[in-house]
């Protein structure tokens, strides 16, 4: 469908959305004000006795909708789950989202002489509130958006921002907006999260910090063999290896959600064991494949692939204390009566935590902990300036001659300063 057709059916909706109450006795002269046939057999079905819940489903996000075809790529309706039926999956190549539908309007019925007579058609408040419990469920699961929606109010909810006991949306469009915007980026997941990165307004620095903290100090109270700067250390290689996978994680490099299945998947696996067998198969386990894959010290705990657990007194109090902390500071059992809703490292989007937010919080949690100043972070403008000033004029000046080379067809100069280029080391 064209955006014209978009654009008159959106008209009959600003008329549509402008009434309270369409009376009976005006009812037929409300459809002739209307051009499109969609919204005149939207209130038809109304009228007669369809569900509102199910008429605005019908009308406007069944396939073939005009809405649908505009807005979403792939549209699967009544998703079962852990988090029970959702009205609709948005399918992305990156995410899920889940939309849940909300009846816009009702008819109204009064008895008569000879059975119901049709009263009017009102409108519906569409209450968020009283679906926290729902949308909770819903960013539980898979996928990090929901949307919640009455076709001209829509509600914007992400793992990120809203899965706490407020449970508040990261923002709230009418149609008319929504339909506008898209049109400048062609993609709903991009839309929504574009929306949320606008819309974040509390400082992350502060609640990420405050998070770094807490988790350093859960993890503090196990009991280690080694001394406290030791312990310190194995304590924030261990934070930071589980915000790398994280944040692979949240930039799609790796399969999502690794660390919450990896951690559920062992458990599973091995409940009938003891929790030091589940915490060795874990942390071996990352450690092994991700340094096979980056080849970065990070996963290195020592000689002989030793973790952190290999520095951890070995009776079965401590090792229970270990188990309970490690799913505190990772998040698994985020949001139950157990744990409240204090954020574990699954619960941070660290597409929006850059890297001047992750570096001052470790540079200031670091000089609390070693009453020092000893470690210090160099903010992103400064590293910026220096790499544009030196790697970077480098490899701008390398560019000019293959490019130059290339016109003039010397290839084998082309290939000499390629090689070049691929051979430069930094040293950090």
């Amino acid at each position: 469908m064209s955006k014209d057709r978009i654009s008159v059916v959106l008209e009959d909706l600003k008329t549509l959305f402008k009434k309270d109450e369409i009376l009976g006795k005006d009812f037929d002269n409300s459809l002739k004000q209307i051009k499109t046939s969609v919204v005149r057999d939207y209130l038809i079905a109304l009228k007669d006795h369809t569900k509102p819940e199910d008429a605005l489903k019908y009308y406007f996000f069944s396939k073939d909708s005009v809405f649908v075809k505009f807005l979403f790529k792939k549209l699967h309706p009544e998703v079962g789950g852990g988090s029970g039926f959702v009205d609709y999956l948005i399918k992305d190549e990156r995410e899920e989202i889940k939309l849940e539908i909300k009846p816009l309007f009702e008819a109204e019925f009064e008895k008569g002489k000879s059975g119901e007579i049709f009263k009017r058609i009102k409108k519906v408040k569409l209450n968020w509130e009283k679906h926290k419990d729902q949308i909770r469920k819903y960013l539980g699961r898979r996928g990090e958006f929901v949307v919640f929606t009455n076709l001209e109010e829509w509600y914007f909810f992400s793992r990120n921002f809203s899965l706490d006991e407020n449970c508040y949306y990261f923002a709230k469009v009418n149609l008319s907006d929504l339909i506008k915007d898209f049109q400048q980026i062609g993609d709903f997941w991009q839309y929504l999260d574009r929306q949320e990165e606008l819309s974040v307004k509390e400082p992350l620095d502060k609640k990420f910090f405050n998070s770094l903290k807490a988790w350093v100090e859960e993890l503090g109270k196990v009991r280690f063999t080694v001394d406290e700067k030791k312990k310190t250390e194995l304590i924030i290689k261990l934070i930071n290896k589980l915000i790398f996978i994280q944040t692979l994680d949240n930039f799609w490099v790796i399969k999502g959600r690794y660390l919450e299945e990896k951690w559920v998947g062992i458990e599973r696996e091995w409940q009938a064991k003891n929790r030091l067998r589940i915490l060795r198969k874990f942390l071996s386990e990352i450690n092994e494949y991700f340094y096979e894959l980056y080849d970065t010290e990070l996963f290195r705990d020592g000689e002989n692939g030793k973790t952190i657990l290999d520095y951890i007194e070995r009776t079965d109090e401590n090792i229970e204390l270990f188990y309970n902390k490690l799913k505190l500071v990772l998040g698994i059992d985020y949001g139950t009566r157990a744990i409240g809703w204090e954020r574990g490292i699954i619960q941070y989007n660290f597409r929006r935590i850059d890297e001047d937010i992750l570096g001052k919080a470790y540079e200031t949690f670091l000089a609390e902990v070693r009453k020092e100043q000893g470690i210090y972070y160099t903010p992103k403008y400064i590293t910026q300036y220096i790499v544009e000033n030196t790697v970077g004029k480098i490899f701008d000046e390398l560019l000019e001659k293959i490019k130059r080379n290339l016109e003039e067809k010397n290839f084998d100069e082309c290939k000499e300063l390629i090689r070049k280029s691929i051979t430069i080391k930094v040293l950090d």
